[in-house]
């Protein structure tokens, strides 16, 4: 399941959302790199995604290459720690290496896009999270930090394709929820009054379900 932006014959992967073959776990990519591109400015082929798996375990994991040290990384921020990953490959980044493992800075921009307590498991009644959400601006100047592609895979029975030149000078929040039904904090819409919102749900597990969503708000 995934979010992707289309730009007249352009096109931007914003979210990727899958699951394993046994649905234990939720992966989701995020691509817009921007906003940490300060705090790294020697990142190269990054690699921003989340992890949610059944039993309630969380991680939020930046993987990058360091080309002032010529080291490859991997950040993984949990509820309670942090633990870095480094090496020399990425195929062995996590083969025999033990992370440094830290508490959390909340002064490092790096440590945030998590919460502070553990999730709760999938077959927990009701269940609902809401992953990242990402708000950028549809003006030609917000548009120039995407990273455009000729070509992107999708299913338009599955994916929610956004024409971004329909709301020109237009604010916008990306967002992704994991919910089961009966949750009253997600069995609705999230549409805020007046505003466009547009979703794609995408049932997983009996009554659990992923939801990705665009909130368009009107300068």
């Amino acid at each position: 399941m995934r979010l992707i932006l289309k730009h007249r014959n352009l096109y931007c992967r914003i979210f990727k959302l899958t699951t394993d073959g046994k649905s234990n776990s939720i992966v989701g990519n995020l691509t817009l790199f921007d906003m940490l591109q300060p705090y790294l400015p020697n990142a190269k082929h990054t690699d921003f995604h989340f992890t949610y798996f059944r039993n309630g375990n969380y991680h939020f994991s930046f993987k990058y290459f360091d080309s002032a040290d010529g080291f490859y990384y991997d950040r993984k921020r949990y509820h309670n720690h942090v633990a870095i990953y480094k090496s020399e490959s990425s195929i062995l980044l996590h083969k025999d290496i033990e992370p440094h493992r830290r508490d959390i800075d909340e002064n490092d921009p790096l440590d945030m896009f998590m919460m502070n307590e553990p999730l709760l498991p999938w077959d927990n009644r009701p269940i609902g999270h809401t992953f990242s959400v990402v708000g950028m601006s549809f003006s030609e100047e917000g548009l120039k930090k995407i990273d455009w592609l000729e070509q992107v895979n999708f299913d338009e029975a599955t994916d929610l394709i956004i024409d971004v030149d329909q709301y020109t000078e237009h604010e916008v929040s990306f967002g992704c929820a994991l919910f089961s039904a009966g949750n009253p904090a997600f069995d609705f819409s999230l549409n805020p009054p007046k505003v466009p919102f547009i979703e794609k749900i995408l049932l997983i597990d009996q009554d659990l379900s992923i939801k990705v969503y665009v909130i368009i708000i009107p300068k």
